[in-house]
């Protein structure tokens, strides 16, 4: 007696096919945008060296955990250029380039900010963030009746 087998749904209904293209990723495109990045430029630039769109690599980021590893470590090569184009734009150089010919290499510093504040998500430190208010309550006499009156303050945000 042969022993019969229960047809499951994936027996009697074929298997579609994946949609969509295959994906174009690379694994060597880790170590490209590393080193990409690493010259302070961005990650979506990257897209242009590979030839794909922008989004291609957020997908890639959302679904290929090497990619996002990569991504993660190039953000942080990127950053370090940034910061260290900072830190040698602070000086202004000068130096003899011919017989009477100089060249000079500054930093355009509102450039810089606005770079590193876009990018990075610096911003400004307002020194009223720093500071508490601290309300108290004000005594107030009236000299014609002689009586005095306690007035609270509230604070605005």
């Amino acid at each position: 007696m042969a022993k019969k087998t229960k047809k499951t749904t994936s027996d009697i209904v074929p298997q579609k096919p994946e949609m969509g293209r295959p994906s174009e990723f690379k694994p060597e495109y880790c170590e490209m945008l590393i080193e990409h990045m690493s010259k302070g430029l961005s990650f979506e630039a990257f897209a242009g060296v590979i030839g794909v769109c922008k989004k291609t690599l957020y997908n890639w980021a959302d679904t290929i955990p090497q990619f996002l590893h990569a991504k993660e470590r190039a953000y942080g090569k990127c950053m370090l250029w940034w910061e260290q184009a900072g830190i040698d734009g602070l000086w202004t150089m000068s130096e003899r380039s011919g017989k009477d010919s100089y060249s000079s290499k500054s930093l355009n510093s509102t450039v810089w900010a606005l770079n590193m504040k876009n990018r990075f998500k610096w911003r400004d430190k307002h020194e009223d963030e720093e500071v508490k208010t601290v309300l108290q309550p004000i005594i107030v006499e009236a000299p014609m009746s002689g009586k005095s009156f306690e007035v609270k303050l509230k604070e605005e945000k």
